[in-house]
């Protein structure tokens, strides 16, 4: 099992049971084009509607509930195995939300790359939007949401840059495709064109044209290291178990909150 859940924290993953779809500059995709033509909010749930409600066989069965623990990591640590089995793509997804230094929030979707009792890993360029809302206020909350596993764990804590070595190592495992992305793409900035970018990745390409490829300096990591996690687990009517560990001076706290 651990050495399954290292090659999915490596390894980019792409469910190839889903269609790919090329959606014109400013356009969108109507029902007819993704094939959910005919599809209504009401076909997602059971209930009144303007308000869905869990249909049945989306709720995990189990004995009663979480019982009181002392170790987060251990929870969280089951939780993403039973995940890495159950989910069809990318269970190391998470959302990560930060904000601006005046408290504007922003979140997007990145992918947890290692974790341990330090922290939780995710990597990108570091003058992307995220980058700069972490230079300025070091704050961030994560999110894993599992549907196959009807759970959600949140994440919040202070963000530190990982290690140069750590950086580069990681940098190093990455599909040499992935690398030359990194080196062409000047993320979150204004792009004129679709072709642009394709031309700065051949550029990249005819750059580095032997075995390594060296991590670029505005490139690199962040970790996590949490002060709160709270562990939901869905239940039939929204009775929903959710169990919280706050971190003291003594160790963590564990509580529980009201669905």
């Amino acid at each position: 099992m651990a050495q399954a859940i290292e090659r999915l924290l490596a390894t980019p993953m792409i469910n190839p049971r889903l269609p790919c779809m090329s959606v014109p500059f400013g356009g969108a995709i109507s029902g007819a084009e993704s094939g959910m033509s005919g599809i209504s909010v009401g076909d997602f749930g059971q209930g009144p509607v303007g308000g869905i409600e869990y249909s049945k066989h989306q709720v995990r069965q189990h004995d009663g509930g979480f019982k009181l623990a002392d170790d987060p990591f251990e929870i969280f640590g089951e939780w993403f195995a039973q995940a890495a089995e159950s989910e069809p793509s990318d269970p190391n997804a998470m959302t990560l939300a930060t904000a601006d230094e005046s408290g504007r929030p922003a979140a997007r979707t990145v992918l947890l790359k290692a974790w341990d009792r330090d922290g939780f890993v995710f990597y990108g360029n570091l003058g992307s939007r995220k980058g700069r809302h972490l230079g300025g206020n070091a704050q961030a909350a994560l999110l894993f949401y599992w549907k196959s596993q009807y759970r959600q764990i949140r994440i919040e804590g202070a963000v530190t840059p990982v290690s140069e070595t750590q950086a580069d190592a990681y940098f190093a495992s990455r599909p040499r495709g992935s690398q030359l992305g990194a080196w062409a793409s000047d993320q979150s900035q204004e792009l004129a064109s679709r072709e642009l970018f394709e031309a700065k990745v051949s550029e990249a390409e005819a750059r580095f044209q032997g075995p390594q490829i060296p991590r670029p300096e505005f490139w690199s990591g962040w970790r996590v290291t949490p002060d709160y996690f709270e562990f939901w687990q869905g239940q039939n009517f929204r009775l929903h178990d959710r169990l919280t560990f706050t971190k003291a001076a003594t160790g963590w706290v564990p509580g529980r909150l009201y669905p």
